[in-house]
């Protein structure tokens, strides 16, 4: 099985995108975060293409050394629901957008994610899939698996929660075949989008753009 660790492949990412962003006067608006320091938040402006973004660090552990961890949750809503309802009702300091929806046939349909969904240890979807699947560990290490990985290797290679919906861009120190921004058709499209990273230290970082 081929494995690749997104510390690598996404601290590249957001490093080259950062500089990029500089290069074409960004502009920081805003700055937050918790108290306690272990997440903050910047929001930019990029003049060039006249686009907000966000960057959000989130510290492994907080300064007592506890582990901020990583869950995944799904929507409960049949059409499902905006981010921000979602960290409202599930009461959740940062929640981030991570997976694609099947088109429903009818309305009374539950929107469902793509692909492959675990939570917790528990297989709550196999479907198959052209993309890769985010893979994350016990200690919140982040793990890309290709397309036609199973859920049971996603498991037996100590992955607890996954879900679908991501390529890398770049993988063991490499930038990947510019192929796979076309396994789906709007990976080239301009959309909102969100960008994972995590550091060497497990730190993360998240690159949240609004895309139109």
């Amino acid at each position: 099985m081929c494995r690749s660790q997104m510390k690598y492949i996404a601290t590249i990412c957001i490093v080259f995108i950062a500089a990029s962003c500089s290069a074409q006067k960004s502009v920081t608006k805003t700055t937050g975060g918790d108290i306690d320091g272990w997440y903050s938040y910047n929001k930019h402006y990029d003049e060039q293409s006249e686009t907000y973004y966000f960057l959000t660090r989130i510290k492994h552990t907080d300064s007592q050394w506890r582990l901020k961890k990583l869950k995944l949750a799904q929507s409960t809503v049949l059409e499902g629901e905006a981010v921000r309802e979602f960290a409202e009702r599930t009461k959740v300091t940062l929640a981030f957008n991570a997976s694609m929806g099947v088109k429903r046939k009818t309305e009374q349909d539950k929107l469902l994610p793509v692909g492959i969904q675990i939570e917790n240890g528990k297989v709550l979807q196999n479907r198959r899939t052209r993309v890769y699947t985010l893979g994350i560990k016990a200690n919140n290490e982040l793990v890309a698996y290709p397309p036609g990985t199973t859920p049971q290797q996603i498991l037996k290679d100590g992955a607890q929660d996954a879900l679908t919906a991501f390529i890398p861009l770049i993988e063991n120190h490499q930038v990947v075949d510019e192929s796979l921004l076309d396994i789906v058709t709007n990976f080239r499209a301009i959309h909102p989008r969100q960008i994972i990273a995590q550091m060497d230290n497990l730190d993360i970082v998240f690159l949240s753009c609004g895309g139109r």
